[in-house]
């Protein structure tokens, strides 16, 4: 974003005010009964001239008599504090930062100078315990990790095979669901999504999507009706072929397959994942996991011929813009190494998602652990989409199965047809000449909108970024409608007495690095970092389905920000 956001200070909570009013008025009280029994004792031992005479010099000078009261009473509220925050606050910021390091790894325990000395030790002592904890973890990952290398060599060896078919490979499981793509379906799948604004790097296809989104689905579901049908009948290779639109008015030849449950897999191959069988298998069939689908684009030439793929040659190319990405995406580990991981894996998967099956639930109901999201940010002019600021760049990346897929996001600088703000250059480095000739709003927020298709929306501070988006629904007739979590409110609902949640006091609290600070691309990054380390803290919480977290999230005081 342009600026550091405007989150409202840390005023005292509740507790400390109480602290305080308790402190106050038990001074007060005490002050006032030791100045009754006092003046009853002392006027008790006069005459009743001298009464009269103590009185009256009472009644003319009381306001001075008070006023050393009233100081008296608001230092006693500023010792009820002053306790408060020793006694009561800085214990409760340590069993917070306790249980951040138990619940996720990488955070350390972070004392504060002010807390007393026996909650330093206690501090010392907590984090010692937490290095010795992950000397072990590292030991116990490099034994499994030494067991795990055969495994790992098969499914590269797989991932080498499938790079290598010059045909596009898609597996899906039983609700369509995307968990394995080659490298020549990707490219294919641009080609088909060429009729769209090639923005952003964003693609049609990715993990945990749907294959219903990008093919028409009644031939699919009469496809994967034969394939089971010819399963009932005994067939030991049983595959089905028909044709199907595609994006673009293209047509695609689709080859299915079946992909067979197993009990267990064979030794070094991924496991089917577990799903239960479908209900066809209930009834006797052979149990299926998924469907394999080979696909060519077979849409006829412009000169009526066939054979000829318009746009194939774009499927042999190298893939554009992967050093731009990387540079944000590599981190601490060098752009250059990155450009080479995303431009070499050849096959992207996922066989966890075969256990992923729709059960019907409403979608507040569901487990945060089976959601896909969507983890975006925003750069802006200004802070005042009502007064005419704009968005000028966009990045975002998938969450899926709880993985971040960094080969699957989406970042575009957006021309704001305006000037940008001096001011507002040092923040995210975008000036006006960077910004002219990009892509228009109009154009970046549909693919944008099919990008977060069917995902849940994660942000930092995401009233911002969404009053954003919503100022532009009137002139693009899009809607983000999906369900939104912010980190903001959700690090407030899990540490209440922590001093800020801005996003890279989080950020240390957890041990995330921040990389590319005030860029869409590098906060979106951060942000699905920290999203992915306040999972398990959530469920330690009770906090388990998406419902139980955007109810949480509005018991914060920040969910009052409006922008």
């Amino acid at each position: 974003m342009p600026a550091p956001v405007p989150t409202p200070p840390l005023r005292p909570g509740r507790s400390a005010l109480r602290w305080r009013l308790a402190a106050a008025a038990l001074c007060a009280a005490g002050l006032g009964a030791f100045v009754l029994v006092s003046g009853s004792l002392f006027t008790a031992a006069m005459s009743q001239p001298e009464q009269e005479s103590w009185r009256q010099m009472i009644e003319e000078r009381w306001p001075l008599l008070l006023l050393p009261g009233l100081a008296l009473v608001a230092c006693a509220a500023a010792g009820g504090g002053l306790l408060h925050r020793l006694y009561v606050a800085a214990p409760a910021q340590l069993a917070e930062q306790a249980r951040m390091v138990l619940g996720a790894s990488g955070p350390q325990v972070q004392p504060h100078p002010a807390w007393p000395e026996v909650l330093l030790h206690l501090a010392h002592s907590v984090q010692t315990l937490v290095a010795q904890r992950e000397h072990l973890r590292a030991d116990m990952a490099l034994e499994v990790a030494q067991a795990s290398r055969r495994i790992e060599q098969e499914r590269n060896r797989l991932a080498a095979l499938m790079s290598e078919l010059s045909q596009s490979v898609v597996v899906c499981n039983l609700d369509g669901r995307i968990l394995l793509y080659n490298r020549r379906a990707r490219l294919q799948f641009r080609v088909l999504g060429s009729a769209l604004p090639d923005l952003g790097g964003a693609e049609i296809i990715g993990l945990g999507r749907s294959i219903y989104t990008v093919l028409e689905r009644e031939p699919l579901v009469q496809g994967l009706a034969q394939l089971q049908a010819r399963l009932r009948r005994g067939a030991e290779h049983p595959t089905v072929e028909f044709t199907s639109p595609a994006p673009g008015g293209h047509v695609v030849r689709v080859q299915m397959a079946p992909v067979r449950a197993v009990e267990h897999s064979p030794p070094g191959l991924p496991d089917a994942g577990g799903a239960q069988p479908s209900a066809d298998s209930a009834a006797g069939d052979e149990p299926m996991n998924g469907f394999v689908l080979l696909l060519e684009n077979v849409t006829p030439r412009p000169d009526g011929l066939s054979g000829h793929v318009p746009g194939a040659e774009a499927a042999s190319e190298p893939e554009p813009d992967l050093g731009r990405r990387a540079a944000v995406v590599a981190g601490v580990e060098g752009a250059a190494d990155a450009a080479s991981r995303l431009d070499s894996r050849p096959v992207f998967y996922d066989f966890d998602l075969f256990a992923h099956r729709d059960t019907g639930q409403a979608l507040g109901d569901r487990p945060l652990s089976a959601l896909t999201f969507t983890v975006f940010d925003t750069e802006t002019t200004g802070l005042n989409p009502g007064a005419g600021d704009e968005i000028i760049q966009i990045g975002a990346v998938r969450l899926v199965n709880g993985r971040l897929l960094r080969g699957e996001c989406f970042e575009q600088l957006i021309d704001p047809r305006r000037p940008v703000p001096a001011t507002s250059v040092p923040f995210h480095g975008l000036t006006s000449a960077q910004l002219q000739g990009q892509p228009t709003i109009e154009q970046v927020l549909p693919v944008f909108h099919r990008f977060a298709q069917d995902t849940v929306l994660v942000a930092h501070n995401a009233a911002f970024d969404m009053r954003f988006l919503q100022e532009k629904q009137a002139l693009t007739g899009l809607r983000f409608d999906q369900p939104v979590l912010d980190t903001l409110l959700l690090s407030a609902v899990l540490h209440p007495h922590q001093d800020s949640h801005r996003l890279e006091a989080i950020a240390q609290r957890l041990g995330v690095p921040v990389v590319g600070r005030h860029t869409a691309m590098g906060d979106a990054l951060v942000t699905a970092e920290l999203f992915l380390r306040l999972l398990p803290l959530l469920a330690d919480q009770g906090i388990h389905t998406l419902g139980q977290a955007l109810a949480a999230a509005q018991q914060s005081r920040y969910a009052r920000l409006r922008y």
